[in-house]
């Protein structure tokens, strides 16, 4: 016995109209196995069901029913419902002739069908020059009119053919849909099903409206053939071509958008055994994509996509076996991937092999890199020359990698940092001892660059190391690296660490680099154990500069964030023994003589200003040289104390050119932007002395603002002897 269908508030039409209600054959009623999402072909198949239902099943039972009067038979249905649809305000009309011919239609206000998130409405069927038989249904003047969910109006005409063991033709020719033409061919028997498609010309903005969601619009012209064959349970092939013109999208959130995009993609597929297997080729020769944060725009050549893959819904596996994407001009890229999607959680990185990866800079960095580099130290560089690589990841976990690299250029446009012309062959693999060569023209370090130099490195304990010593020019001295280390290559945090000896670098050409007043002298040091990690330089040991016949040592020197945006510097410096008459003649200051010593404790810059420190900078104890102080230079100290003054532009005092002194000093300690200022003791009446004079003439320099703002105290050094004067004693 055949499956029923429940008809309800049934009513016959025509001279008499008796009161029944019965059940309808449903023998090809679509069917959803319980528990599974239906997919498109189901939708496909349930929709044909339904018709064939209607068309079929009513109308071959209205034929057991006498017709009255005309012959005309009319049947008005509330509900009809089938496994996976339901229909509503269901009306068949049937007229037969004594020849078995009919006319007949039927027509639903909503139809509600598996996958589709809303109902097909106003659907309407009309067949003239109808054989009807007892085993089959003939229409070769089938007409169609029905509104899909955003799609809109759809109209066709046609042909049906459909025999009661199963076998269905239908044709719907010069279809319109979507301000496009489209036709449509629908064949099946047994169980075995086959729909061909053609569509050309079509609206995207109404053929995508489903798929746009909630704020998203589509534009453009779409173009599409198709076809699916379903061979039973279990069995199903899929082939598309499709075209796109002018092809526009957008979405509220602004992540996704496109604009005048032309492209052509083909999807083979089949379902074999619960697996589905599947090639796509995709080809973008026009337009501007952006999937947030990358922008692609074809330059010359088209970008081209292909993969070829399987999808394994019991272990919940997608395999693809390869996968290129091509941009001539700036990336290639092929491999294969297995990945694991659960139903919740992060998708899960089985096996990742990348066979062939080819960048050309500077396009590939300002396309594919520079995007998902923002608020790094990389996010804004110059780059040149060319990267081939393979590597692979098990589990999640790199377990080889081979670089190539030729002629790489990368300046940094903030100036931090540059690495010029480098050249080599890098490899590592888990559990081997690759050897690696690289070769740098010069790199630079805030405008402290480096000569020509080699690296050779050796593979040992998940990192890289030094195969041999090297000797980096750096001016007219070198850095001698003993050791250095790549740890934890395969840590997220991985960072490397280095021994070297500084040799006597010419203070005149580091200070010509940095743009600073050129100072005499020299600067050399030793430096153990420089790391890096977690995104901070720490320094080992201490560097020593000597310039002005003494020595300035920097020690527990920190940079974090050397290369991001706002990096900060922590550390020490110790003054020792400089000579201020070499000193002075290099700064606006006016000429002293006499030796200078001091410290700054505790010194932070962050982005290179300085936020705190406490600073002594004055005569040391044991020095025996001659003091002498110029007239210019008491001037200027005076400035820095902020007391009142008396001009030496006048009077018995100006006579002099310079006066003696017993001892000088000042001192600030920053915090939060203002400077608590000290001199070298507390004078008379108040206020700290700068100078404290000897001897005649005899001069005192009195500072009487123990607090400044650090801003206006920079202004005041950067424009000595533009104010003030001395308080004379």
């Amino acid at each position: 016995m055949q499956p029923l269908v429940p008809v309800h508030g049934s009513s016959w039409g025509g001279r008499s109209s008796p009161s029944l209600e019965r059940r309808a054959p449903a023998a090809l009623a679509g069917r959803i196995p319980a528990g599974k999402s239906p997919g498109p072909a189901t939708v496909i198949r349930t929709l044909a069901s339904w018709t064939l239902a209607v068309l079929g099943g009513l109308a071959l039972w209205a034929l057991h029913v006498p017709a009255v009067g005309d012959g005309r038979i009319e049947l008005a249905l509330d509900e009809v419902v089938g496994d996976g649809w339901r229909a509503e305000a269901v009306q068949v009309v049937l007229e037969l002739d004594d020849h078995s011919q009919a006319k007949w239609s039927v027509s639903a206000s909503r139809v509600d069908l598996p996958g589709l998130a809303e109902p097909v409405r106003d659907l309407h069927l009309k067949c003239t020059g109808q054989g009807l038989h007892s085993d089959r249904l003939d229409c070769s003047g089938l007409q169609l009119a029905l509104v899909i969910p955003g799609l809109g109006s759809v109209v066709a005409q046609g042909s049906l053919h459909w025999t009661r063991g199963g076998s269905t033709v239908l044709v719907l020719r010069q279809g319109r849909a979507a301000g496009g033409r489209f036709g449509l061919e629908l064949r099946g028997s047994a169980g075995a099903w086959e729909l061909v498609a053609r569509g050309r010309d079509l609206d995207a903005a109404r053929a995508l409206a489903p798929f746009a969601g909630k704020g998203g619009e589509f534009a453009g012209r779409l173009g599409f053939r198709l076809r699916v064959a379903l061979a039973g349970p279990g069995s199903a092939e899929l082939s598309a071509h499709l075209t796109a013109a002018d092809l526009g999208f957008t979405e509220p959130a602004g992540l996704h958008e496109a604009q005048g995009l032309g492209m052509e993609a083909d999807i083979e597929g089949r379902l074999v055994q619960g697996v589905w297997e599947a090639t796509l080729r995709l080809g973008l020769n026009r337009g501007v994509f952006y999937w947030d944060p990358w922008i692609l725009e074809p330059a010359g050549d088209p970008l081209r996509v292909e993969a070829s893959g399987a999808w394994r819904p019991a272990r919940r596996g997608l395999e693809l076996d390869r996968f290129w994407y091509r941009d001539a001009q700036a990336l290639e890229v092929q491999g294969s991937l297995r990945l694991h999607l659960p139903q919740r959680g992060t998708p899960q990185i089985e096996r990742l092999a990348i066979d062939r990866l080819q960048l050309r800079l500077p396009r590939a960095y300002e396309t594919y890199l520079r995007p998902a580099l923002i608020g790094t130290m990389l996010d804004d560089l110059e780059t040149g020359g060319r990267v081939q690589a393979r590597f692979q990841l098990q589990q999640g976990k790199l377990s080889m990698l081979e670089a190539v690299v030729r002629d790489l250029q990368a300046s940094d446009r903030m100036g931090r940092f540059a690495v010029q012309g480098l050249d080599g062959h890098l490899a590592w693999a888990r559990g081997g001892r690759r050897r690696s060569r690289l070769a740098v023209e010069g790199v630079s370090f805030y405008r402290l660059a480096t000569g020509a130099f080699g690296l050779d490195l050796v593979q040992r304990d998940g990192g890289l190391e030094l195969g041999a010593p090297v000797q980096i020019p750096v001016f007219d001295g070198r850095l001698d690296i003993q050791r250095f280390e790549l740890r934890d290559l395969l840590d997220p945090m991985a960072g490397w660490g280095f021994d070297a000896v500084l040799t006597p670098v010419s203070m005149p050409r580091v200070t010509r680099a940095l743009g600073w007043p050129e100072m005499e002298g020299t600067l050399s040091g030793v430096v153990p154990d420089v790391t890096y990690r977690d995104g901070t330089l720490r320094v080992g040991g201490a560097l020593l500069v000597r310039v002005f016949d003494g020595a300035v040592v920097v020690d527990h020197l920190n940079l974090e964030r050397p290369f991001g945006v706002v990096p900060v510097l922590r550390t020490d410096v110790v003054v020792r023994n400089l000579d201020l008459d070499l000193l002075t003649r290099r700064f606006p200051l006016g000429r002293i003589t006499g030796r200078l010593g001091g410290y700054v404790r505790g010194l932070v810059l962050e982005d290179w200003s300085p936020v705190s420190f406490d600073a002594w900078l004055g005569t040391p104890e044991d020095d025996r040289s001659r003091h002498r102080i110029s007239q210019r230079a008491v001037e200027n100290l005076s400035s820095l104390g902020g007391g009142p003054t008396a001009a030496l532009s006048g009077g018995f005092m100006r006579l002099f050119e310079e006066f003696p002194y017993d001892r000088l000093g000042f001192g600030c300690r920053l915090d939060k932007g203002v400077c608590h200022m000290r001199g070298v003791a507390p004078a008379k009446g108040g206020g700290y002395y700068i100078v404290k004079g000897k001897g005649l003439p005899h001069i005192d320099v009195i500072g009487y603002r123990t607090e400044v703002d650090w801003a206006q105290l920079v202004d005041r050094l950067l424009s000595l002897g533009v104010e003030g004067g001395p308080v004379v004693e």
